[in-house]
């Protein structure tokens, strides 16, 4: 019999992310075991850990998610019939199996500070900027934050089969390695490799927006005065 081999489908569950479970406890995923399809969870009422069967693990509500019919925020998933229902950005509401959705991966975002208000800045500067400058600045700030969070959506496929390369690379390599033969070994650990460095490049294009967003904040004040 042909051995049974372990995938990665893309669409995993990155850590950190918070998910519902059979208990209906709120939980966040630590970890996922290739071979055997096994998240581990852990909880947030006590901190307490569990390890889960993949299809026992689902979005919790208000997770941005991509389906087939563009972008939206999962509101419910139904464990009756397996369906989630999902808000999407047209403002229509599709009700599709689990399978069809998938969570957008925006922690490229958390290395972007958020936005401040206009009148948070001018706050932190503790009057010596003007309402104008403080107003050119926020709106610089937004522009660049949207524009990085566009850039995940836009692309939130190929972020999330980068991701679960990254997060999960190294144990699809080894469950694959006691499959099959070395050079098929190394060349599965090429393909991680590859992954993660393109996750690099992703990590210097978020250092680069970091320094336009600060030079463009510098900018917008200098121009305003």
């Amino acid at each position: 019999m042909m051995p049974r081999l372990p995938s990665l489908t893309g669409n995993e569950i990155p850590p950190g992310l918070p998910v519902q479970t059979p208990s209906n406890r709120p939980a966040i995923v630590v970890g996922y075991n290739v071979l055997d399809k096994v998240y581990e969870v852990q909880y947030d009422d006590d901190g307490s850990r569990e390890s889960l069967e993949s299809k026992y693990v689902r979005l919790a509500a208000r997770t941005r998610c991509r389906t087939k019919f563009g972008l939206g925020v999962v509101t419910q998933y139904r464990h009756d019939d397996g369906f989630y229902v999902v808000l999407l950005d047209s403002n229509a509401t599709a009700f599709l199996k689990a399978s069809s959705v998938s969570a957008v991966d925006l922690r490229l975002l958390g290395k972007i500070p958020k936005p401040l208000s206009a009148d948070q800045i001018l706050a932190e500067f503790n009057g010596r900027l003007t309402q104008q400058q403080a107003d050119a600045l926020a709106a610089a700030g937004e522009n660049a934050y949207l524009t990085v969070r566009a850039y995940c959506e836009k692309n939130a496929s190929s972020l999330s089969s980068i991701a679960s390369t990254f997060n999960y690379g190294a144990d699809y390599t080894a469950a694959l390695g006691s499959f099959v033969n070395p050079e098929f070994h190394d060349a599965t650990e090429k393909v991680r490799q590859a992954g993660e460095r393109e996750l690099q490049r992703l990590m210097e294009l978020s250092d680069l927006v970091k320094t336009r967003v600060g030079t463009k904040l510098a900018t917008n004040a200098e121009l305003v005065e």
